[in-house]
């Protein structure tokens, strides 16, 4: 199920991910020409701090539940 969640996550269109490259190829194939380096390096910086939020959020998740349950709290996540 993980690698299923992986897979999915990686094809999303998010500029640095697998998904993110596939638009990039769309773009080309329709406009016959590749977009611009300016423009494809801001999308993959924004791509990045997408990523590293995602990260920090479930990363953050993780953490509050440990604590929860080190202090004997019941924690749900909604």
């Amino acid at each position: 199920m993980l690698s299923i969640n992986i897979g999915f996550v990686n094809l999303l269109p998010i500029p640095i991910l697998d998904g993110g490259h596939m638009v990039f190829c769309l773009y080309e194939i329709i406009f016959r020409t590749r977009p611009n380096k300016k423009v494809e390096s801001l999308l993959n910086k924004i791509g990045i701090m997408i990523i590293i939020f995602m990260f920090v959020i479930s990363t953050s998740n993780d953490i509050k539940a440990i604590l929860f349950w080190l202090l004997g709290i019941p924690y749900y996540e909604i």
